[in-house]
């Protein structure tokens, strides 16, 4: 009985332990600053010689960490001023920028199906009747009040997609879509797309919540102290 006891002990010892491991391990990940995380993210060479005759030096070659993160677009924070290549590719690898991307794709789609789709009714109809005539056919060039600001919205975002104050747009644009779903509610998939893209960025970039401070709780493994 003794041995069977001693070992339940042992063993809420050692699940204790690693349970304050754990806690130490996840505490240090969310207080490391932001530039750390960067600098850590950033593309590293690593130099070796170069083997072949009548050639003087060392060569770089990308490493192992620089490979990974060629392949992870966008799921890592970055330092916009080092991005190299166009506008797009410097976008894409902001992390919520392929989102950015894709909402300003879809929303064109949108805007060229509606030019096309019937979705108004005869002039003097009854309400609920069949939509038989498209906007230009029904409202001529104002049908540009309808399709124009869709396409203005996710423009913005894209080209603040660099800014500082990117997240700030996104949103911006993201729940003024929403609001103009409400006439035209296939734009709510790009208002969502913008929305989901400002959440990623925040989480990459600003990095996991800190967690709360444990409480102070006494170790099921401490043993009562012996009275006299």
């Amino acid at each position: 009985m003794a041995n069977r006891t001693d070992t339940s002990r042992d063993k809420r010892a050692r699940q204790n332990r690693a349970h304050r491991d754990a806690l130490a391990a996840r505490t240090k990940a969310a207080s490391t600053p932001r530039e750390e995380r960067v600098a850590a993210a950033a593309p590293v060479t690593s130099k070796s010689p170069v083997k072949a005759d009548g050639q003087a030096g060392v060569a770089e070659r990308p490493s192992a960490r620089e490979a990974l993160a060629q392949g992870r677009l966008g799921q890592v924070p970055v330092d916009i001023d080092q991005l190299e290549g166009s506008f797009l590719r410097k976008l894409v690898q902001v992390p919520g920028g392929l989102q950015v991307v894709m909402a300003a794709v879809l929303a064109v789609v949108l805007a060229v199906m509606v030019s096309f789709m019937d979705t108004v009714p005869p002039e003097g109809a009854k309400p609920g009747a069949e939509a038989t005539r498209t906007l230009f056919e029904a409202y001529g060039a104002s049908a540009l009040l309808y399709l124009g600001p869709p396409l203005v919205l996710v423009g913005n975002a894209v080209v603040f997609g660099l800014h500082a104050k990117r997240r700030r747009m996104w949103i911006t644009s993201a729940v003024m879509l929403g609001v103009f779903s409400l006439f035209l509610p296939q734009y709510l998939f790009p208002a969502g797309m913008l929305g989901y893209a400002a959440l990623r960025s925040k989480r990459i970039e600003d990095g996991p919540r800190r967690p709360r401070p444990a409480r102070k709780t006494d170790s099921p493994d401490s043993k009562p102290a012996a009275e006299d």
